[in-house]
């Protein structure tokens, strides 16, 4: 087994925000910092406190919708002029994804479109980006803990990524006390992101032994905490355990690293996250395949689009997995399999979806399909994510034509269970509308 960890130091806990003064007084002894806000700016203020007292110039860059191109290199150009040594991203993903791509770009020649995947030049960079401090305030992204930033371009309608090693924050507070009081919006979109980040890696066409046990634990906690701080969003537990989740999963596979070898399902033991947050080189699916093309077309939030496909795509795998079981029964099984799952037993994957079932929904005898429903009812019934029509998909052919083509691209679509032709594609948005 084989597997290429980075992580980001990582302080979490219930007023782990308090350890910001350290910390700035190490990254700030010899000069400044811009910190990147989203648009509630008051949230810094214990930041821009710390700063002070520390006599470290500063400035703000508040970030008020989904990062632009043109937001980083406004964000850029102010870290430049304050001569910015550090950085101290504060809020939701949005807020954290320009940290990082401002913090990479500090410290590398060129400009952003150098260093942008597909859209633009798609070059690696080469120095290690000025240390980065993440502070989320959500639970949902865990964008605090990987290698990419994920950026709009609006004149193509996309989102778009860049995507190093040397952009892993230097350090993450995780502080589930700044995420209570969270509009029930917000909780529901950013929870549905977790819960799809804990399921896509585990059920992934490379599932990897090392990440299952964090996956597994994740949707647990997900599962049992999702609706209650939904409900309540000043239950510290509920959102304890949601900010675990966010961090389990995450870290796709890096292609250029060598193929993990597979380890079939075993029983998950009893272990929480807290240990190992985000250790895994596991790859996404197909909700991620489309959430960058929808998000690129409807503006839509990113968590918003996870929930309301995650039990569409999840229904289409399971469905596919079943034909191809029949199918393989009455023939060998290395004829009638794709070769991208050739090299495993479907019928694993099917466990996997099992597994999820039984975890999400209580009972042990559950079956994948008992999973979908449960998971369509939180999303549409009890959280109220909207449908892909309410948010701006109207299913007209030329633009189910756009978002299939858009989304055959994106690198995680290839880490779906199994592969969907564009008409399974086609089926899962008109589904989901």
């Amino acid at each position: 087994m084989q597997f290429d960890l980075r992580v980001p130091r990582i302080i979490f806990g219930r007023g782990s925000l308090t350890k910001i003064g350290d910390l700035c007084r190490e990254y700030g002894s010899s000069g400044s910092a811009i910190v990147i806000t989203g648009k509630t700016i008051s949230r810094a203020t214990v930041i821009f406190d710390v700063l002070q007292h520390h006599h470290i110039n500063y400035a703000n860059y508040p970030v008020t919708g989904e990062p632009s191109i043109n937001d980083v290199e406004e964000a850029l150009e102010i870290a430049r002029r304050v001569m910015a040594t550090f950085v101290i991203a504060i809020g939701g993903g949005s807020s954290l994804d320009l940290g990082k791509a401002v913090s990479g770009l500090l410290t590398n020649e060129g400009t952003l479109m150098d260093y942008v995947e597909i859209y633009g030049r798609g070059q690696k960079l080469t120095r290690p980006g000025a240390p980065l401090i993440c502070i989320p305030t959500t639970a949902g992204t865990g964008t605090e803990v990987t290698k990419n930033a994920v950026l709009s371009l609006p004149e193509h309608k996309v989102k778009v990524s860049i995507r190093s090693e040397l952009l892993v924050p230097s350090v993450a507070i995780i502080d589930p006390l700044l995420t209570t009081g969270l509009p029930p919006t917000i909780t529901a979109n950013s929870g549905m992101d977790a819960l799809t980040q804990c399921i896509e890696p585990y059920t992934s066409c490379s599932p990897v032994a090392l990440v299952d046990t964090l996956c597994l634990d994740g949707v647990r906690r997900a599962a049992d905490s999702l609706k209650r701080a939904y409900d309540h969003p000043d239950d510290l537990e509920a959102r304890e355990n949601m900010c675990l989740a966010s961090c389990a999963g995450l870290y796709p596979a890096d292609p250029t690293l060598p193929v993990v070898l597979y380890t079939p399902l075993r029983p998950p033991p009893a272990g929480s996250l807290y240990g190992g947050l985000g250790l895994s080189n596991a790859k996404l699916g197909a909700v991620h395949g489309f959430a960058g093309t929808l998000g690129g077309i409807t503006g839509a939030p990113h968590g918003a689009i996870c929930g309301t496909l995650l039990p569409f795509v999840m229904r289409a795998n399971v469905a596919k997995l079943r034909r191809m079981v029949a199918s393989a029964s009455a023939s060998d099984p290395a004829t009638v399999l794709p070769s991208t799952v050739a090299q495993r037993a479907v019928e694993d994957h099917l466990a996997r979806y099992t597994e999820v079932a039984r975890i999400v929904t209580g009972r042990p005898d559950a079956q994948p399909e008992d999973g979908v429903e449960w998971i369509l009812d939180l999303a549409r019934n009890q959280l109220r994510i909207p449908s892909l029509r309410k948010m701006g998909v109207t299913g007209e052919e030329e633009q189910l034509q756009q978002i299939i083509q858009g989304s055959a691209k994106a690198s995680s679509m290839k880490g779906n269970c199994i592969p969907l032709t564009a008409e399974e594609l086609k089926t899962i948005i008109i589904e989901a509308l």
